[in-house]
């Protein structure tokens, strides 16, 4: 049985909704770059780095909240057609009711 394939649409659709979302707002990750920027001249102070801290764990946060969101929406196809999604993510896509499927039908 030949693996499924990941299709260069299905690529493109995550790197360009990649840019659209917004992770945080504009004015955080610019203060994040200040900091970072601050950090690599003088030096930051103690609320300073605590600052840091917060907004990078802000950041990282909302990136792994939109590639979950990504990931749960995918359905894997081969190349016959057939609906090879993995069972793990067959069962959050029931339980958000995502492709169609529900926990009502367990085969779906």
């Amino acid at each position: 049985m030949r693996k499924p394939r990941v299709s260069q649409a299905l690529i493109n659709s995550i790197q360009n909704s990649r840019r659209k979302v917004m992770l945080m707002d504009p004015k955080k990750i610019e203060r994040i770059n200040e900091l970072a920027r601050k950090k690599k001249i003088e030096g930051l102070t103690g609320p300073e780095k605590v600052e840091q801290a917060e907004l990078r764990q802000e950041y990282i946060e909302g990136y792994r909240r939109s590639v979950r969101h990504h990931i749960e929406g995918i359905k894997v196809v081969d190349e016959e057609g057939n609906d090879v999604t993995p069972e793990k993510l067959k069962q959050v896509q029931r339980e958000k009711g995502l492709h169609g499927r529900s926990l009502d039908n367990p085969e779906s």
